[in-house]
This record gives C-alpha cells, sequence and structure tokens, in this order.
C-alpha cells in the first residue's frame, strides 16, 4: 500500500481514535469478560528501520498500557508472530474496534474505509 510515513488523512484518523479511545478503554474494562463482545487495537510495530502498522486483542488495560494478543499476520517484520503476547502504549494506539454481537455492532475502525481506499 502506497501510504505516507506522515500521511495527514491517516494522522487525522489516529487523532480521531486516540479522542475517543477512552470509551473503548471503559468499554473494555465493563466488557472484556463478555463473549458477545470483541476488542481490538491497532498499533505500529517497528524491527530496525522497518515497521507495520497491526491488530492485536487486549486483555488488560493498565496505568495507560495494554497487555494484547498478537492476531495480525507481519508481512515485513521477523521479530513478532500471531499469539505473542505485546504490550502497547495506549499513546501508540492508531485505531480501535469493537464489535458486539450478535448484531455486530461495530464502534471506531476509523481507517479502515480510508487505508481500503488507499489499496485501489
Amino acid at each position: 500500500m502506497g501510504l505516507q510515513k506522515n500521511d495527514p488523512k491517516f494522522l487525522a484518523l489516529m487523532d480521531t481514535a486516540q479522542k475517543y479511545l477512552p470509551r473503548f478503554i471503559d468499554s473494555l474494562s465493563k466488557y472484556k469478560a463478555r463473549p458477545t463482545y470483541y476488542f481490538l487495537i491497532k498499533s505500529n510495530f517497528n524491527e530496525k528501520d522497518k515497521n507495520e502498522h497491526m491488530w492485536s486483542k487486549p486483555l488488560n488495560y493498565e496505568k495507560g498500557i495494554f497487555t494484547s494478543v498478537f492476531i495480525d499476520s507481519a508481512f515485513i517484520l521477523k521479530n513478532i508472530k500471531t499469539g505473542d503476547i505485546v504490550k502497547i502504549d495506549s499513546k501508540k494506539v492508531e485505531d480501535w474496534i469493537i464489535e458486539k454481537y450478535p448484531n455486530k455492532i461495530i464502534l471506531g475502525n476509523f481507517s479502515e474505509p480510508y487505508l481500503k481506499e488507499k489499496e485501489k
């Protein structure tokens, strides 16, 4: 995908995700144990001069840090694999998703439509 490092639209969408992150954190603390809720966070993972923006499933949030299970597939990075436990600073969250089943209500996912548009 041809996303520039400081793409202004993507950065604005990240700001939106950060603005509403307290709502995500509140919902995670209230509903994470319920099987009808599914939570995800997107962040940038780095390895030397390479990086990828990928998803993880938060297990816990404490003192500004998400403890999460990495659920994505790295294409460039070699130091992370699906199932790894990762720590993510809440200030580094680029996007988030809350899905509620069975209605599949989705909150967040601010950047996905833009990123899909960029892939065309």
